[in-house]
């Protein structure tokens, strides 16, 4: 029962989708060349892909542990940054994350009228692209047409 199970495992993997015990039990010539091709390719590409799953996994999980360090030390900056007061001109002490809000909404105000055309140009965008799909659709229906009325007169002159 076990032999079943696992052959019938590693005929699954193997992409030998109808293997049963009969091929176990009362093997034909042809059938059992087939399914023993199939597991023979299948582990020889098995041990030709583990060096590479191998060095992916490992480059994975170095990238994991590089990315949390990175993002913790990011946090760490960022509480240092947000809670460390800074003079803006000689004035009175400003915090650094204020300042660095400040700076966006001017950016943000210097952006909307290129952002405005921008959207402009994609709405003029997208209809002409509804139009032409709605053009495209049209032709395509009517080479269906030629097509199935080619068909018929090619059927007719057989």
């Amino acid at each position: 029962m076990c032999l079943n199970a696992c052959s019938s495992r590693l005929a699954s993997a193997a992409k030998v989708p109808d293997f049963s015990s009969r091929d176990i039990f009362v093997p034909t010539p042809q059938r059992t060349h087939i399914i023993l091709s199939a597991m023979i390719n299948f582990i020889k590409f098995s041990g030709q892909c583990a060096p590479v799953v191998q060095k992916v996994h490992k480059k994975a999980e170095y990238l994991a542990q590089e990315s949390e360090s990175l993002i913790s030390r990011a946090c760490q900056a960022g509480d240092a940054v947000s809670t460390a007061p800074v003079r803006f001109f000689g004035c009175l002490p400003i915090h650094r994350a204020h300042l660095i809000c400040f700076f966006f909404r001017e950016k943000r105000k210097a952006d909307e009228s290129r952002v405005e055309d921008l959207s402009k140009d994609d709405e003029t965008l997208n209809t002409e692209l509804l139009a032409r799909r709605d053009v495209q659709l049209t032709l395509l229906q009517e080479i269906e047409t030629l097509k199935a009325s080619r068909a018929a007169l090619v059927q007719k002159k057989v």
